[in-house]
């Protein structure tokens, strides 16, 4: 994971977007069950990369329902140390490329996990053995 500067100064750096995403992938599948239908999973990780807790929402998600999974996340800002967030979306026969409003609601979501407890890392698009990193492709 590539990383910068903490804006609020708890730890040093924090990754821009996930590095190797079909590694994280096969994190997510042996955390969840991945039954080829269309889901969401947002994994909360701390910082030394033990996995905290994944939420799971099965069928197709609205930006909605992703901007609602990170407010829960972001929590109220008062934790000794910022938990690293991702979120993966299961999306057959997309060939897990951006859909329209994508980026829009990324950027949603990194305005909702501002300030909060929780860093946004990435959001993954996946379907099948195709990968694709929201954060590599839109920035932040």
């Amino acid at each position: 994971m590539s990383a910068r500067h903490c804006r609020r100064g708890r730890v040093p750096f924090l990754p821009d977007a996930v590095e190797e995403p079909r590694t994280v992938v096969s994190l997510f599948e042996q955390l969840v069950d991945v039954d080829g239908e269309p889901q969401t999973v947002a994994l909360l990780i701390d910082r030394r990369g033990h996995a905290l807790t994944a939420m799971q929402r099965a069928g197709d998600v609205s930006p909605n329902d992703l901007f609602d999974l990170c407010a829960v996340c972001s929590g109220a800002g008062d934790a000794d140390e910022i938990e690293l967030l991702i979120v993966a979306s299961w999306r057959p026969g997309t060939w897990a490329q951006l859909q329209p409003g994508d980026d829009d609601c990324w950027f949603g979501m990194l305005e909702r996990t501002s300030g909060g407890d929780v860093h946004l890392v990435d959001w993954l698009l996946i379907d099948g053995s195709d990968v694709t990193s929201i954060a590599t492709e839109c920035g932040r």
